[in-house]
């Protein structure tokens, strides 16, 4: 599909955030759905937050079928590059991140692993979201890349380092050849994305309460752990 199912955006973006890329290459980047949400989220001047010498992320796009061209591809992209990933990859330098999101499963095992080793070849890290298991896709908008020709599971990871994190019918995996930073991984933790969830949908002064009721707790299991503190402290942030 030229766009990533709603349940693995909120992942795929929570590892963007963490690794605060300032190159960004979209493979497969369809209707340009990632490359939007990186515009938005990663460019201060393009949300306002920035002025006009605020350093702007580059965010290229790769795209095997021109017919998807939209006016997205224009706001969220540098440059979009027809062609096969395979061909064109080569020829984009190096980047900080590359997106592979459900892009994957459109290719063999074999030609799918020999495209994530020519992306790591360009990249510290690539972040590939995928259906989990087989997912049965015929041709799609007269698009026969569309079909799905794979199934990936975990293993077929075991290669690299990863952060693997599933949601409904899918999974997310940060592939890298090099031990992933440990703030990543714990911020794609799915106690941290609850905690997220619960600082979005209740009231301030509500979450505030929690984390004071919460607070021995958490110094508890500092002593257990022989991290405490020489000196009681109220939480900061108690009163919300």
């Amino acid at each position: 599909m030229p766009l990533s199912s709603y349940r693995k955006l909120s992942l795929v973006m929570n590892f963007v955030f963490g690794l605060g890329p300032r190159r960004v290459l979209d493979v497969g980047c369809g209707w340009g759905t990632y490359g939007w949400l990186c515009r938005q989220y990663l460019d201060p001047a393009f949300s306002g937050a920035g002025g006009e010498d605020t350093p702007r992320p580059e965010i290229i796009g790769v795209e095997v079928f021109e017919r998807y061209r939209n006016p997205i591809w224009e706001l969220a992209y540098d440059d979009v590059v027809i062609g096969d990933a395979v061909d064109v990859v080569p020829t984009l330098g190096s980047f900080d991140l590359v997106l592979l999101c459900d892009v994957i499963e459109h290719l063999s095992k074999d030609a799918g692993l020999r495209l994530l080793d020519a992306l790591l070849s360009r990249s510290p890290c690539v972040l590939v979201s995928s259906p989990l298991g087989e997912m049965e896709q015929d041709a799609l908008f007269d698009n026969e890349a569309e079909r799905h020709l794979s199934a990936w599971t975990r293993r077929d990871f075991a290669a690299y380092h990863t952060v693997y994190r599933e949601c409904p019918l899918g999974f997310v995996v940060l592939v890298s050849r090099d031990p992933v930073r440990k703030g990543v991984a714990a911020s794609t933790h799915p106690w941290a994305l609850a905690k997220l969830a619960v600082r979005a949908t209740l009231p301030k002064p509500l979450v505030g309460a929690l984390r004071a009721l919460l607070w021995p707790f958490r110094r508890l299991r500092r002593i257990a752990t022989g991290g405490c503190r020489t000196r009681p402290e109220a939480p900061a942030d108690a009163d919300g």
